[in-house]
C-alpha cells in the first residue's frame, strides 16, 4: 500500500471506530506504579517499624518503673532515718537523768541551750 491507500485505509476504521485498542476482559488492570511486591516490602516495613517503636516503649517504662521503684525506696529510707531519729530524741527526753536536768535548769531559770558560767 503506497500512502494515499493507508491514509484512506485509516479514515475508514476511524469512521467504522475500529481505531481505539481493544481491551481483553481477563486482564487486570493496575494503577500505574502499582507493584504488590513494593507495596508487600512496605508493609514488611511498617510492621518491623512498629514492632521497634513498642519494643522501645516496653524499654522506656521498664526504665521509668525502675527509676521510681529507686526513688520510692530512697524516701522509704529517708523516713526509717527520720523515724529513728525521732525515736531517739523522745527516748533521750524519756531518760530520767534528762528530765531531771532540764527541771533543774528550769527551776534555775535557765533554759538548757544556754548555760551560766559561775
Amino acid at each position: 500500500m503506497d500512502r494515499q491507500q493507508l491514509i484512506a485505509a485509516w479514515e475508514t476504521m476511524v469512521v467504522e471506530g475500529k481505531d481505539k485498542p481493544v481491551e481483553s476482559p481477563t486482564v487486570e488492570r493496575l494503577p500505574a506504579g502499582y507493584d504488590p511486591e513494593v507495596e508487600r516490602e512496605k508493609l514488611r516495613w511498617e510492621q518491623q517499624k512498629f514492632a521497634q517503636k513498642m519494643e522501645m516503649e516496653k524499654e522506656r517504662m521498664v526504665f521509668e518503673k525502675t527509676k521510681m521503684d529507686e526513688l520510692l525506696k530512697r524516701k522509704e529510707d529517708k523516713i526509717q532515718i527520720e523515724r529513728a531519729s525521732l525515736k531517739m530524741q523522745q527516748q533521750k527526753e524519756a531518760n530520767e537523768v534528762t528530765r531531771l536536768k532540764k527541771y533543774s535548769d528550769a527551776l534555775r531559770g535557765q533554759s538548757p541551750d544556754r548555760q551560766m558560767t559561775l
